[in-house]
């Protein structure tokens, strides 16, 4: 019995036990590191509360088959609501032991892989970039869909391109989108902005408010059109230079991307 305390307290995998009514009535430790969540937060709520409206059909058709004793649960991937309102990647086993006098419940075991699905989803994106870069000729229609790209991987509903122009020390901006300020935008200087900050440093940049509020207090940067809660712009790079910047923002949840989407933009 110790020796399966210690293994339990020290594994990585996730286990649940959940009862016919899919509430939880037991979580290893790991899950706590996992999902965000409290110690013993998720005891009595409801399972299928935290799976995502788009992945909760077939995750109910493959418990309805573990409560039925048709088939164990396969590994069956579906996205699982972290304690901060992001969405990870789960895949999870369960097997059936409602008979089992010391366990009466479906056992569940998950992983987090939400790092291999967002390595996937990201060598997809570049092969259809790839694939469209031969066969569009117009710079606002491959930014359009790159765009669209984007938005399968990440919230990309405020977006933009801004290319620098040298001689004239001004951004052009051939593909705009933004909640606050409605394209199209008309070229600009944007001195000392967070756009000209990447720019000029070439180094992918993730901004929330405390990042914002410390580089304008070293005098790196100035407040620029509307405030965003978090900010990620990643230089544009050619043999010549960095010549622009790909910038997402969004202006009410702070939790909008993670250094794991700045690796994979960059």
């Amino acid at each position: 019995e110790e020796k399966f305390r210690s293994m339990v307290q020290h594994m990585t995998d996730m286990i649940w036990i959940i009862d016919k009514e899919t509430r939880f009535l037991y979580e290893t430790p790991s899950c706590s590191g996992i999902l965000g969540y409290d110690p013993g937060f998720l005891l009595g709520m409801d399972a299928l509360e935290f799976i995502h409206p788009d992945d909760l059909e077939s995750v109910q058709s493959a418990l309805g088959e573990v409560f039925d004793k048709v088939n164990p649960f396969l590994p069956t991937a579906f996205r699982f609501r972290h304690a901060d309102g992001r969405w990870i990647e789960l895949e999870a086993v369960a097997n059936n032991l409602l008979d089992h006098p010391a366990i009466n419940g479906i056992v569940v075991t998950a992983r987090d892989i939400t790092e291999r699905k967002g390595d996937e989803k990201a060598q997809a994106m570049l092969l259809n970039i790839s694939e469209a870069a031969n066969t569009i000729d117009s710079l606002e229609q491959f930014l359009g869909m790159i765009h669209n790209e984007m938005g399968a991987l990440v919230d990309a509903t405020n977006f933009y391109v801004a290319l620098y122009d040298e001689m004239k020390d001004i951004y052009t901006f051939p593909f705009w989108l933004d909640n606050y300020e409605p394209g199209p935008r008309a070229p600009q200087a944007m001195p000392n902005s967070l756009t000209d900050f990447v720019r000029r440093s070439g180094v992918p940049l993730l901004a929330d408010t405390e990042m914002f509020a410390l580089l304008q207090e070293k005098g790196r940067v100035q407040p620029f059109g509307h405030p965003a809660k978090i900010w990620l712009g990643v230089p544009l790079k050619t043999s010549q230079g960095t010549k622009g910047v790909l910038v997402m923002q969004s202006y009410s949840d702070s939790n909008k991307f993670s250094n794991s989407d700045l690796d994979m933009l960059s």
